[in-house]
């Protein structure tokens, strides 16, 4: 086939029909070509945006970071100012000796709800003592003067001990000596 096109282009070429047939047609147009330049400008935007994004975003955090720091308490800041809020409550010179050891023994469960992340409030006394006498992270002394402690609780709290004013006293250093005992 590209034989006889070309024949036909040899021959038609020679004489002057050649020409009125090739008249009409066209050259193909070739691709349009931006200029250097449009390509050039737009790399230098997209640069510019990029630069500009991570600008804002490095500026904008710290602004984002300017809240007020709250300090945040220890447990055992937390336990000691809740004892010595305890001891000025008047709950032991009005006789009130079983809410007095109740929230004694609430102080040192939420200590060690907090400290040792053991879920003590929500424990008896014998499943406290048994999750805190299996676990490493309370040394003993501080083991053994819980067992004291929930022990005295305990008897003021169901057994309807009437303690006096001394030992009441001697159980809240109890708790203190506890919660001091680990820091």
């Amino acid at each position: 086939m590209s034989k006889i096109i070309f024949l036909v282009f040899i021959l038609l070429s020679k004489g002057a029909f050649a020409q009125d047939a090739f008249e009409g047609l066209r050259d193909v147009v070739s691709p349009v070509e931006y200029p250097s330049k449009v390509f050039l400008i737009l790399i230098i935007l997209v640069c510019i945006s990029v630069i500009a994004f991570i600008c804002y975003l490095y500026f904008r955090k710290p602004s984002r970071d300017k809240k007020t720091n709250i300090p945040v308490k220890t447990s055992t800041e937390i336990a000691l100012e809740q004892l010595v809020a305890l001891a000025k409550s008047p709950l032991i010179s009005q006789g009130n000796y079983k809410k007095y050891y109740q929230i004694l023994s609430n102080i040192v469960r939420q200590y060690f709800e907090g400290f040792y992340h053991i879920r003590a409030v929500e424990m008896t006394s014998e499943e406290f003592l048994l999750s805190i006498k299996s676990s490493s992270k309370v040394n003993q002394p501080a083991k053994e003067l819980l067992s004291l402690f929930l022990e005295s609780c305990d008897m003021v709290k169901f057994a309807k001990y009437a303690p006096q004013s001394q030992e009441a006293q001697k159980s809240l250093e109890l708790a203190q000596n506890i919660i001091q005992t680990r820091s």
